[in-house]
């Protein structure tokens, strides 16, 4: 079997090409930087696969069994593409998001309402559009005459190297806490349920759809039923890294998240974060068969350990960490900001923009 992971050097995808080659197939990735592998079986191919042009010089060479695609688009870009995706593989499998839910009192199922069937006013995602591009990219392939097509939609996903927190990533709050400063964290952000999968297990379960003939013309929601506040979310970092660290982490809540709309989009926050966000997954179950998620805090436990011992940050935010610390009336070395023009940066917002605020 021969399967095209598009874009998927990610969390899940690593994973998923990882449990491929486990289980015995050729896999080709495309990706926009140069890699080398010495992994029997794996083949990267450079180049940007939005690009009609570049897909078209893969495809006039290989016929996948599978395509797994996980590439962010335009509505427009994917209605341009799919026709030769769909005309390239037995079966494609399309990364959606959970994202495209709008709020719901009850579990969600994959027939649960879109953030897109509501008639929302689009103007409010402009700076943040994806939730509203996974669903559009969604109808075209409905709208397609092939039906060659499984849908999945994950939702928030962990592992070592990506552990969210709210609308954080862990450049945001584990970076502070883990430099002994306070973590700043809205209380009505911390009451909502949230859902949160091991990237290995969302891995499997795409995998396990892999020539499912019933998953053809399909939609799966890809997480656990598991959820928890995310305050409890919260409590099992804190204990965490206070077990490992021996840090005693320190958190001011706020009354509300609206402050922090100066920095998150509200796409982000108002339109999923503070959603209760809580989902059945016995669809998934009925055709991958009975599966083990890996609990929330045996999974989080886990990572935080792993990246502790071997720490790597994506970026500074240095408006975000001038204002938190404006805040709490707290400072940060000036040697813990990267680089020299992001001294400068942090030293302007913190003592001038946002000293006051």
């Amino acid at each position: 079997m021969k399967a095209l992971v598009m874009g998927g050097t990610g969390a899940i995808g690593a994973s998923l090409v990882r449990i491929l080659l486990e289980r015995g197939y050729e896999v080709d990735v495309t990706t926009r930087n140069e890699r080398n592998t010495q992994e029997k079986n794996l083949r990267y191919i450079k180049g940007d696969a939005h690009d009609l042009i570049f897909l078209k010089t893969i495809f006039e060479k290989e016929y996948y069994d599978y395509i797994v695609d996980f590439m962010t688009y335009t509505a427009d870009a994917f209605y341009n593409n799919v026709d030769i995706l769909l005309s390239s593989t037995a079966q494609y499998i399309f990364l959606s998001s959970a994202r495209v839910y709008a709020d719901s009192k009850e579990p969600l199922t994959e027939n649960s309402v879109r953030l897109l069937d509501m008639g929302i006013d689009e103007s409010l995602f402009v700076d943040e559009p994806y939730a509203l591009n996974k669903a559009k990219e969604e109808d075209i392939l409905k709208e397609n005459e092939r039906s060659n097509w499984t849908i999945v939609r994950p939702y928030l996903t962990y592992n070592n190297q990506r552990l969210q927190l709210g609308f954080y990533e862990k450049e945001y709050w584990l970076y502070r806490i883990l430099n002994n400063r306070t973590l700043l964290f809205p209380a009505d952000i911390a009451l909502q349920k949230t859902t949160l999968t091991f990237g290995d297990d969302v891995a499997k379960s795409i995998a396990d759809l892999l020539g499912k003939e019933k998953a053809l013309g399909e939609i799966y929601g890809v997480c656990t039923d598991e959820n928890l506040t995310w305050n409890e979310v919260l409590i099992i970092y804190v204990k965490a890294i206070k077990h490992i660290t021996g840090k005693q982490v320190k958190i001011s809540y706020t009354e509300s998240y609206e402050p922090f709309l100066k920095f998150w989009s509200v796409p982000l926050i108002e339109y999923d974060r503070n959603y209760n966000r809580r989902f059945n997954n016995d669809k998934l179950i009925n055709v991958i068969g009975k599966r083990s998620f890996v609990s929330v805090e045996e999974g989080l436990n886990a990572c935080i350990e792993q990246f502790i011992k071997n720490p790597v940050w994506k970026g500074y935010y240095h408006a975000y960490e001038a204002w938190s610390d404006a805040q709490i009336k707290e400072s940060t070395f000036i040697w813990q900001v990267p680089e020299f023009l992001g001294k400068i940066k942090y030293l302007k917002d913190r003592y001038f923009v946002y000293n006051n605020s």
